[in-house]
């Protein structure tokens, strides 16, 4: 009878920062995903479902941009205001 202990053998568990750093080496690489997935012994299907996680993660993720200053800020000091939405204003003001 065939040993088959290794075939239903259960796979660790990875953390989010584990398999964000699978992925990245996958992205990084040129082998095929079959390839890939079994040289790292991991799942296609569990590949597929943690690559579409962590994507719909980032994209929801809040993002941050530089601003240029349009002007240069006077001797005196400075101010900033922010609309922030639903009527919300942040002052910032030195000077």
């Amino acid at each position: 009878m065939p040993d088959t202990s290794q075939k239903h053998a259960r796979r660790p568990r990875r953390s989010r920062a584990e398999w964000s750093q699978i992925i990245e080496r996958f992205d990084a690489g040129n082998e095929s995903l079959a390839d890939f997935c079994r040289s790292e012994g991991v799942g296609v299907g569990s590949f597929y479902q943690w690559r579409n996680k962590l994507q719909t993660s980032l994209a929801s993720a809040p993002r941050f941009i530089e601003l240029a200053a349009p002007f240069a800020s006077s001797p005196g000091g400075w101010q900033v205001e922010l609309e922030l939405g639903d009527g919300v204003v942040l002052r910032l003001r030195r000077g």
